[in-house]
């Protein structure tokens, strides 16, 4: 089947992101398992976002290869004109109803993945650190709510849509209400990259970790680039509703969700790049596993002498401390008791958590 240009061009950054993120996601759970740690809330979220992903790729594959038989266009006065005819039209409106509400659904699942995990990695840090990340994930569910009602009641009655292809009299003018999400959306996503960066700066790393850490934190910035060029395809002036791409939406849209699930499955990795460069992978799962499986996200701990420090050198036998900072560990020790010890002054002093029942 000879695909038109914008089926082509949907067609491969659905198959490019569907595998993308399935591999990012693969060695998230393969990594979660090596280090014997049981998957978290953020994990499953990860999941489930993927899978709203795979429905919305779904979609669109079922259009181009099924219903317009290699086309993937739509006049933007939907009349059915030039080669395409009124039929596969309101078949293409279709298509983008339930892409939009898949949309929506796999963003704002993406976005509660995140906030899981900045929970879990910095929801120790101090009370505002708790309400910032419990004040932006509110946000982000009345966004899904608000905008899941809003995109399935777009038209009165709601197939009007399609049978009357969205004609002012039934239905919010799509750029109009594609905008507003995708603005607001923004503005979420820029809100949950700050969030981050408010937290790392306090903490106590040399200026070359705190860049390392905050640069992992700082590649879902590229969510926002893709959030604004399709903006730039939703809203083109002087009139919108005629210039309207829907075809550069959707095509956007794709990359917007796959990026967005590559970038919350990136953070997790961090043990992945900071053991296998060490060759210690093994050692860290099998430590974290006789320590009782903790998960290894937590990155400071009001409760230790190593608040603020996730990553703590003490020389080159490293595990992770019951904190989630870097501690020594003397296997041959047997001891429950765990004093200061002095190092080199290169080094610094470490106290172990222990916990007496």
């Amino acid at each position: 089947m000879e695909l038109t240009q914008h089926a082509y061009e949907n067609y491969v950054a659905c198959v490019v992101m569907i595998v993308v993120c399935f591999l990012f996601l693969a060695l998230r759970f393969a990594l979660r398992a090596k280090l014997h740690h049981a998957p978290l809330l953020s994990d499953w979220l990860c999941l489930a976002s993927y899978s709203a992903f795979v429905v919305y790729c779904a979609f669109i594959l079922r259009h181009i290869f099924l219903k317009s038989r290699g086309s993937f266009e739509a006049p933007v006065n939907l009349n059915g004109g030039g080669n395409v005819s009124l039929e596969e039209v309101k078949e293409f409106m279709k298509m983008a109803y339930v892409l939009e509400i898949s949309f929506v659904a796999a963003v704002s699942l993406v976005k509660l993945a995140i906030m899981s995990f900045y929970w879990t990695l910095f929801s120790v840090g101090g009370a505002a650190h708790r309400w910032i990340i419990i004040g932006t994930t509110a946000c982000c569910v009345v966004w899904c709510i608000a905008f899941t009602f809003l995109v399935i009641f777009q038209c009165h009655p709601v197939d009007a849509l399609w049978v009357h292809l969205g004609v002012e009299e039934y239905c919010i003018q799509s750029p109009h209400l594609l905008v507003a999400c995708e603005i607001s959306n923004l503005f979420i996503d820029v809100l949950i990259l700050c969030i981050p960066m408010f937290a790392v700066r306090r903490l106590n790393l040399s200026r070359k970790n705190r860049w390392s850490v905050s640069g992992i934190f700082l590649i879902g910035a590229m969510v926002c680039v893709t959030s604004v060029v399709r903006l730039t395809a939703i809203w083109r002036p002087p009139n919108v509703t005629l210039n309207y791409d829907p075809a550069k939406t959707i095509l956007w849209s794709t990359l917007q969700v796959g990026i967005a699930i590559v970038c919350s499955v990136l953070p997790a990795l961090g043990p992945l790049f900071s053991q296998v460069k060490d060759g210690n992978l093994s050692r860290y799962g099998d430590t974290a596993r006789r320590r009782g499986g903790e998960t290894g996200y937590k990155i400071s701990d009001t409760n230790t002498g190593n608040t603020g420090r996730p990553w703590v050198d003490v020389g080159d036998d490293r595990v992770p401390g019951a904190s989630g900072a870097w501690a020594s560990r003397d296997d041959s020790s047997g001891e429950s008791e765990h004093p200061l010890e002095t190092i080199s002054k290169s080094r610094i002093m470490v106290q172990r958590d222990v916990t007496v029942e």
